[in-house]
């Protein structure tokens, strides 16, 4: 999480585009070598964590102005609903960004990683009884 998160940061400071919380996970989560659900939570937790916190940002700075117009057109009660919700959308992106770096890798490298674990097994020949009862 802290790879992607820091990953995030940098490349969002460079170029500020909303696409690279997709981008910057599924990179991490074929690059990394772990389980599916560990690369989805390193996903979705480096991209919640910082929109949430970018949302946060803003929220004391910049956006004062504009976030109760927002609130007052999606119907939000609080601020703190609508950094909720930028959290929730990153968090999921990230996550399924991640996953589907995973996804991808074990596409790729499965087969020369993990061998064939079960190698198929030739058919059994019949017992004789079988052949004997066949009508003919």
């Amino acid at each position: 999480m802290i790879t992607t998160f820091l990953l995030l940061v940098i490349v969002q400071l460079l170029s500020p585009q909303w696409w690279w919380i997709i981008v910057v996970p599924m990179t991490v989560g074929f690059w990394q070598n772990g389980t599916a659900w560990r690369a989805v939570r390193s996903g979705a937790g480096g991209a919640g964590l910082l929109w949430f916190a970018a949302a946060f940002h803003l929220q004391l700075t910049h956006a004062a102005l504009i976030v109760p117009k927002i609130e007052v057109m999606v119907g939000a009660q609080s601020h703190f609903i609508l950094l909720i919700a930028a959290a929730t959308v990153a968090l999921l992106c990230g996550g399924l960004g991640a996953w589907t770096g995973h996804c991808l890798r074990r596409a790729i490298w499965a087969p020369a990683q993990t061998g064939n674990p079960r190698p198929p097994q030739p058919a059994s020949p019949k017992p004789a009884e079988e052949e004997e009862n066949l009508p003919r």
